[in-house]
């Protein structure tokens, strides 16, 4: 079969279940080892007293943060590459690939955005991949700047931390430099050419956007991450938890960094885990974990979920495009396999739920502890 051709159905690969497994085992694993140090039956009752009114605005407040403002950065971003796309076809990318961010760890599911967009539209991949490296960086420089905020408003022995905080905000920082950029694309060109011009290609938004357009961009950002740190906090008011503000300013960076690592279905238990950890001494654990299971259902599942109603058409998306250009194995699994991958996570959310809605007030129900 040549290289450029999908095949036929039984040249298709099968998907490899063995990884995605061990990742929901342990995803299973830690969101147990979280349910086990808490009274499931307060968790219900603490969703249960939510405001019904709050909780539809923190929801609205939520999905149109997502919609919207990383939309507009990214359409900003390659405009300032000389690239004009409607608004419109990145909302809709953005959305498509969602389910294929929760499903794929270290954030993998941002290729599809970049191969989807230089499919349908005159981007070139490697522009397309530059925005999307670029837009990562402006997380990363932004989260670290609500933590050194965060840690400077809690006064206490927290702000020990704000130094080292600095120190890791300045290296970010001069990595964002052209001169550091510059000077590291040399070094890679030495060792491989090849890596050389790959890197110079994914660096365009570092080198080639002029400071103030990065300011500006980075002003975005800060206001992209701050919807998430008020997502939080809506959560928390949402339940009627009393969680100082300042405290959220300071642990969420952290939980969001946390939420990266590649072990769970989009950080699934590490965030609930980090989430009573770093909280713990503000709340009862009930609470918390209600409110992160909260904050992890309208900031990651929702957006995930109005992305399965356009996910189809996005991956029908993927194989257009010039003959020359074949469509990776694990791309060409993802589009025509989509409903059994989506399998574990719709698997993981109902167990999830049964979880907490299979309480009563005098506590959890045999099945959860056996008899």
């Amino acid at each position: 079969m040549s290289g450029t051709a999908l095949g036929t159905d039984a040249d298709r690969p099968t998907p490899h279940w063995g990884r995605g497994a061990l990742v929901l085992a342990v995803t299973v694993g830690l969101l147990a080892f979280v349910v086990s140090r808490v009274d499931l039956a307060g968790v219900r009752s603490a969703l249960a007293g939510a405001d019904p009114v709050a909780l539809f605005a923190t929801a609205a407040f939520s999905l149109l943060a997502y919609a919207l403002l990383p939309s507009l950065r990214w359409q900003r971003t390659l405009l300032a590459l000389g690239h004009r796309v409607p608004f419109g076809t990145l909302v809709f990318a953005r959305f498509g690939s969602q389910p294929l961010k929760l499903a794929i760890p270290m954030k993998g599911g941002e290729a599809f955005r970049a191969l989807w967009l230089s499919r349908r539209t005159p981007v070139p991949l490697g522009d397309a991949a530059a925005t999307i490296v670029f837009d990562m960086f402006l997380v990363g420089v932004a989260q670290l700047l609500y933590l050194v905020m965060g840690l400077s408003l809690a006064r206490s022995q927290l702000a020990t931390a704000l130094l080292p905080s600095v120190a890791v905000l300045g290296v970010v920082l001069a990595l964002g430099s052209s001169f550091v950029q510059r000077l590291g694309l040399r070094l890679a060109t030495r060792v491989s050419g090849r890596a050389g011009r790959a890197l110079e290609q994914l660096a365009r938004g570092f080198l080639d956007l002029p400071l103030s357009t990065k300011t500006g961009l980075l002003g975005l950002s800060l206001l992209v991450e701050l919807t998430e740190i008020l997502a939080m906090v809506l959560c928390l008011r949402t339940l009627g938890v009393p969680v100082p503000t300042w405290a959220v300013f300071a642990a969420m960076p952290v939980v969001m960094g946390i939420t990266l690592l590649p072990v769970t279905i989009s950080g699934l238990g590490t965030r609930e885990l980090a989430i009573l950890t770093l909280l713990g001494s503000f709340a009862p654990p009930e609470a918390l974990l209600a409110t992160a299971l909260l904050f992890t259902t309208l900031e990651f599942l929702l957006p995930a979920l109005a992305g399965t109603l356009v996910l189809p058409a996005f991956l029908a998306g993927l194989p257009s495009g010039a003959p020359a250009r074949p469509v990776p194995v694990v791309f060409r699994v993802l589009r025509d396999q989509w409903p059994y991958w989506l399998l574990p996570l719709v698997v993981l959310v109902v167990a999830l739920v049964a979880f907490v809605l299979g309480t009563t007030p005098e506590g959890p129900m045999p099945f959860v502890y056996g008899p």
